[in-house]
Protein backbone atom coordinates (compact mmCIF):
# COMPACT_ATOMS: atom_id res chain seq x y z
CA UNK A 1 0.00 0.00 0.00
CA UNK A 2 1.28 3.43 -0.53
CA UNK A 3 1.96 5.89 1.44
CA UNK A 4 -0.62 8.21 0.65
CA UNK A 5 -3.47 4.92 1.27
CA UNK A 6 -2.11 4.93 4.22
CA UNK A 7 -2.07 8.47 5.15
CA UNK A 8 -5.81 8.15 4.15
CA UNK A 9 -6.57 4.78 6.05
CA UNK A 10 -5.02 6.56 9.21
CA UNK A 11 -7.34 9.88 9.51
CA UNK A 12 -10.41 7.98 8.64
CA UNK A 13 -9.36 5.42 11.28
CA UNK A 14 -8.66 7.97 13.45
CA UNK A 15 -11.86 9.76 12.85
CA UNK A 16 -14.06 7.06 13.48
CA UNK A 17 -12.14 6.74 16.78
CA UNK A 18 -12.67 10.02 17.91
CA UNK A 19 -16.23 10.50 16.47
CA UNK A 20 -18.94 12.23 19.38
CA UNK A 21 -21.17 9.86 21.11
CA UNK A 22 -24.90 10.39 21.01
CA UNK A 23 -25.77 13.30 23.58
CA UNK A 24 -29.08 13.43 24.93
CA UNK A 25 -29.53 16.70 24.14
CA UNK A 26 -29.66 15.50 20.70
CA UNK A 27 -31.83 12.62 20.76
CA UNK A 28 -34.49 14.86 22.90
CA UNK A 29 -34.17 18.11 19.80
CA UNK A 30 -34.70 14.60 17.29
CA UNK A 31 -37.91 14.04 19.27
CA UNK A 32 -39.18 17.59 19.25
CA UNK A 33 -38.56 17.72 15.32
CA UNK A 34 -40.41 14.51 14.60
CA UNK A 35 -43.22 15.48 16.98
CA UNK A 36 -43.64 18.86 14.92
CA UNK A 37 -43.88 16.85 11.46
CA UNK A 38 -46.50 14.12 13.03
CA UNK A 39 -43.87 11.36 13.58
CA UNK A 40 -45.13 10.54 16.81
CA UNK A 41 -43.51 7.15 17.02
CA UNK A 42 -40.42 8.29 16.29
CA UNK A 43 -40.92 11.22 18.86
CA UNK A 44 -41.01 8.51 21.20
CA UNK A 45 -39.14 6.38 20.39
CA UNK A 46 -36.42 9.55 20.08
CA UNK A 47 -37.37 10.20 23.82
CA UNK A 48 -37.06 7.44 24.69
CA UNK A 49 -33.15 6.96 24.02
CA UNK A 50 -32.69 10.44 25.53
CA UNK A 51 -33.56 9.14 29.00
CA UNK A 52 -31.65 5.93 27.75
CA UNK A 53 -28.95 8.06 28.09
CA UNK A 54 -30.04 10.12 30.91
CA UNK A 55 -32.33 8.94 32.79
CA UNK A 56 -32.81 12.72 34.52
CA UNK A 57 -33.08 13.97 31.46
CA UNK A 58 -36.61 16.33 33.00
CA UNK A 59 -37.61 17.39 29.21
CA UNK A 60 -37.54 14.06 28.20
CA UNK A 61 -39.80 12.71 30.60
CA UNK A 62 -42.09 15.71 30.51
CA UNK A 63 -42.45 15.19 26.37
CA UNK A 64 -42.60 11.90 26.80
CA UNK A 65 -45.29 11.68 29.44
CA UNK A 66 -47.54 14.65 26.69
CA UNK A 67 -46.91 11.75 23.95
CA UNK A 68 -48.18 9.04 26.47
CA UNK A 69 -51.12 10.83 27.54
CA UNK A 70 -52.01 12.01 23.96
CA UNK A 71 -52.14 8.16 23.46
CA UNK A 72 -54.33 7.58 26.82
CA UNK A 73 -51.54 5.84 28.27
CA UNK A 74 -52.49 7.75 31.85
CA UNK A 75 -50.29 5.50 33.79
CA UNK A 76 -47.23 6.13 31.80
CA UNK A 77 -47.95 9.52 31.36
CA UNK A 78 -47.95 10.11 35.42
CA UNK A 79 -44.88 7.84 35.80
CA UNK A 80 -42.43 10.05 33.44
CA UNK A 81 -44.11 13.47 34.64
CA UNK A 82 -43.00 12.18 37.63
CA UNK A 83 -39.30 11.67 36.73
CA UNK A 84 -39.47 15.33 35.49
CA UNK A 85 -40.25 16.43 38.45
CA UNK A 86 -37.79 14.57 40.50
CA UNK A 87 -35.24 16.00 38.24
CA UNK A 88 -36.51 19.74 38.01
CA UNK A 89 -38.42 20.10 41.37
CA UNK A 90 -39.50 23.63 40.59
CA UNK A 91 -41.02 23.09 36.90
CA UNK A 92 -44.83 24.16 37.15
CA UNK A 93 -45.38 23.08 33.91
CA UNK A 94 -44.18 19.31 34.50
CA UNK A 95 -46.79 19.67 37.90
CA UNK A 96 -49.48 20.91 36.27
CA UNK A 97 -49.64 18.04 33.62
CA UNK A 98 -49.03 16.13 36.32
CA UNK A 99 -52.16 16.86 37.76
CA UNK A 100 -54.43 16.92 35.03
CA UNK A 101 -53.39 12.99 34.63
CA UNK A 102 -54.07 12.31 38.07
CA UNK A 103 -57.86 14.18 37.60
CA UNK A 104 -58.46 12.46 34.21
CA UNK A 105 -57.38 8.84 36.39
CA UNK A 106 -60.27 10.48 38.84
CA UNK A 107 -57.39 10.94 41.93
CA UNK A 108 -58.42 14.53 42.25
CA UNK A 109 -57.10 14.86 45.81
CA UNK A 110 -53.63 13.72 44.58
CA UNK A 111 -53.89 16.31 42.22
CA UNK A 112 -54.19 19.38 44.20
CA UNK A 113 -50.87 19.25 45.71
CA UNK A 114 -49.64 19.23 42.43
CA UNK A 115 -51.63 22.18 41.39
CA UNK A 116 -50.32 24.20 43.94
CA UNK A 117 -46.87 23.66 43.23
CA UNK A 118 -47.44 24.74 39.69
CA UNK A 119 -48.98 27.78 40.87
CA UNK A 120 -45.57 28.27 43.14
CA UNK A 121 -43.63 29.18 40.11
CA UNK A 122 -43.53 32.65 39.38
CA UNK A 123 -42.70 31.71 35.51
CA UNK A 124 -45.51 29.94 35.16
CA UNK A 125 -47.71 31.17 31.88
CA UNK A 126 -50.48 33.31 32.88
CA UNK A 127 -53.19 31.23 30.83
CA UNK A 128 -51.44 28.22 32.51
CA UNK A 129 -52.09 29.66 36.18
CA UNK A 130 -55.46 30.27 35.26
CA UNK A 131 -56.23 26.85 34.34
CA UNK A 132 -54.68 25.55 37.62
CA UNK A 133 -56.48 28.17 39.84
CA UNK A 134 -59.69 26.89 37.79
CA UNK A 135 -58.95 22.81 38.11
CA UNK A 136 -58.38 23.62 42.13
CA UNK A 137 -62.06 25.07 41.86
CA UNK A 138 -63.48 21.93 40.35
CA UNK A 139 -61.98 20.27 42.71
CA UNK A 140 -63.06 22.21 46.00
CA UNK A 141 -66.65 21.92 44.58
CA UNK A 142 -66.43 18.11 43.92
CA UNK A 143 -65.33 17.81 47.44
CA UNK A 144 -68.33 20.68 48.43
CA UNK A 145 -65.75 23.23 49.66
CA UNK A 146 -67.91 25.90 47.86
CA UNK A 147 -65.90 29.42 49.41
CA UNK A 148 -62.80 27.64 48.54
CA UNK A 149 -64.05 26.83 45.07
CA UNK A 150 -65.49 30.49 44.64
CA UNK A 151 -62.29 31.83 45.64
CA UNK A 152 -60.15 29.62 43.44
CA UNK A 153 -62.72 30.59 40.32
CA UNK A 154 -62.15 34.19 41.38
CA UNK A 155 -58.63 33.58 41.08
CA UNK A 156 -58.85 32.28 37.22
CA UNK A 157 -60.96 34.82 36.61
CA UNK A 158 -58.75 37.78 37.53
CA UNK A 159 -56.03 36.54 35.82
CA UNK A 160 -58.57 35.74 32.66
CA UNK A 161 -61.84 37.24 32.35
CA UNK A 162 -62.82 36.20 29.39
CA UNK A 163 -63.21 32.67 29.84
CA UNK A 164 -66.73 31.44 30.53
CA UNK A 165 -65.93 28.22 31.83
CA UNK A 166 -64.45 30.29 35.03
CA UNK A 167 -67.48 32.36 35.16
CA UNK A 168 -70.21 29.39 34.63
CA UNK A 169 -68.19 26.82 37.06
CA UNK A 170 -68.09 29.92 40.00
CA UNK A 171 -71.93 30.65 38.75
CA UNK A 172 -72.80 26.82 39.81
CA UNK A 173 -70.58 27.27 43.25
CA UNK A 174 -72.34 30.25 44.12
CA UNK A 175 -75.94 28.36 43.37
CA UNK A 176 -74.76 26.30 45.93
CA UNK A 177 -74.11 29.09 48.98
CA UNK A 178 -77.57 30.53 47.92
CA UNK A 179 -76.15 33.64 46.38
CA UNK A 180 -78.78 33.12 43.47
CA UNK A 181 -78.04 37.23 42.41
CA UNK A 182 -74.41 36.18 42.03
CA UNK A 183 -74.85 33.34 40.25
CA UNK A 184 -77.77 34.89 37.29
CA UNK A 185 -74.80 37.61 37.15
CA UNK A 186 -71.66 35.14 36.49
CA UNK A 187 -73.97 32.87 34.45
CA UNK A 188 -75.03 36.20 32.60
CA UNK A 189 -71.18 36.97 32.06
CA UNK A 190 -70.72 33.64 30.50
CA UNK A 191 -73.42 33.84 27.95
CA UNK A 192 -72.42 36.99 26.72
CA UNK A 193 -68.49 35.52 26.64
CA UNK A 194 -70.00 32.52 24.92
CA UNK A 195 -73.25 33.22 23.22
CA UNK A 196 -73.42 29.49 21.24
CA UNK A 197 -72.47 27.61 24.63
CA UNK A 198 -75.53 25.31 26.01
CA UNK A 199 -74.07 24.87 29.42
CA UNK A 200 -74.07 28.90 29.93
CA UNK A 201 -77.68 29.14 28.38
CA UNK A 202 -78.45 26.44 30.90
CA UNK A 203 -76.84 27.43 34.14
CA UNK A 204 -78.36 31.09 33.43
CA UNK A 205 -81.83 29.45 32.87
CA UNK A 206 -81.55 27.43 36.20
CA UNK A 207 -80.46 31.08 37.96
CA UNK A 208 -83.46 32.55 36.17
CA UNK A 209 -86.11 29.99 37.70
CA UNK A 210 -84.46 30.35 41.23
CA UNK A 211 -85.66 33.66 41.28
CA UNK A 212 -88.99 32.86 39.77
CA UNK A 213 -88.85 34.69 36.89
CA UNK A 214 -89.93 31.77 34.29
CA UNK A 215 -90.35 33.90 31.24
CA UNK A 216 -86.46 34.49 31.27
CA UNK A 217 -85.92 31.18 31.78
CA UNK A 218 -87.80 30.32 28.95
CA UNK A 219 -85.60 32.33 26.71
CA UNK A 220 -82.63 31.24 27.98
CA UNK A 221 -83.55 27.74 27.80
CA UNK A 222 -85.06 28.29 23.91
CA UNK A 223 -80.90 29.75 23.87
CA UNK A 224 -79.74 26.45 25.27
CA UNK A 225 -81.48 23.98 22.55
CA UNK A 226 -80.87 26.54 19.80
CA UNK A 227 -77.34 26.06 20.58
CA UNK A 228 -77.19 22.40 21.36
CA UNK A 229 -80.61 20.50 19.86
CA UNK A 230 -79.09 17.25 21.60
CA UNK A 231 -78.86 18.17 24.93
CA UNK A 232 -81.80 16.77 26.98
CA UNK A 233 -81.40 18.47 30.03
CA UNK A 234 -82.04 21.87 27.93
CA UNK A 235 -85.23 20.41 26.71
CA UNK A 236 -86.86 19.68 29.43
CA UNK A 237 -85.77 22.79 31.57
CA UNK A 238 -87.09 24.50 28.27
CA UNK A 239 -90.55 22.28 28.67
CA UNK A 240 -90.99 22.42 32.44
CA UNK A 241 -90.43 26.55 31.93
CA UNK A 242 -93.08 26.45 28.91
CA UNK A 243 -95.57 24.89 31.57
CA UNK A 244 -95.24 26.92 34.40
CA UNK A 245 -96.49 29.46 32.26
CA UNK A 246 -98.87 28.00 30.39
CA UNK A 247 -97.68 27.53 27.31
CA UNK A 248 -98.90 24.23 26.88
CA UNK A 249 -97.51 23.80 23.09
CA UNK A 250 -94.61 24.37 23.67
CA UNK A 251 -94.29 22.50 26.96
CA UNK A 252 -95.53 19.48 25.03
CA UNK A 253 -92.98 19.85 21.86
CA UNK A 254 -90.14 20.35 24.42
CA UNK A 255 -90.90 17.25 26.83
CA UNK A 256 -91.24 15.43 23.46
CA UNK A 257 -87.84 16.03 22.21
CA UNK A 258 -86.36 15.10 25.51
CA UNK A 259 -88.17 11.61 25.64
CA UNK A 260 -86.70 11.17 22.44
CA UNK A 261 -82.71 11.33 24.13
CA UNK A 262 -83.14 10.07 27.17
CA UNK A 263 -83.54 6.32 28.08
CA UNK A 264 -86.65 4.88 28.37
CA UNK A 265 -86.58 4.42 31.97
CA UNK A 266 -85.79 7.90 33.09
CA UNK A 267 -88.81 9.21 30.96
CA UNK A 268 -91.75 8.72 33.57
CA UNK A 269 -92.42 11.90 35.16
CA UNK A 270 -92.10 13.41 31.92
CA UNK A 271 -94.77 10.82 30.26
CA UNK A 272 -97.04 11.32 33.14
CA UNK A 273 -96.47 15.42 32.89
CA UNK A 274 -97.53 14.66 29.04
CA UNK A 275 -100.94 13.25 30.05
CA UNK A 276 -101.78 15.88 32.16
CA UNK A 277 -100.92 18.49 29.19
CA UNK A 278 -103.37 17.09 26.47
Amino acid sequence: MSPRALAVVFVLCASSAHAAPPRPVDRYNEGIAKKKVGDLAGAEASFRACIDLDAKYARCHFSLGVLLKTKGDLGGAVDHFRKAIEAQPSWGQAHLSLAFALIKQGQGEAARPELEAALSDAKLETDDKAEAHNALGVLHRQAKRWQDAVASFDQAIALKPDDANYHRHKALSLEQLDDIPGMEREARKATELAPNDTQAWTTLAIAEAHLKRPDDALISWRRATEADSKNARAWYGRGEAAETIGNKTEAKDSFEKYLALVPPNETQDVRERLKKLD
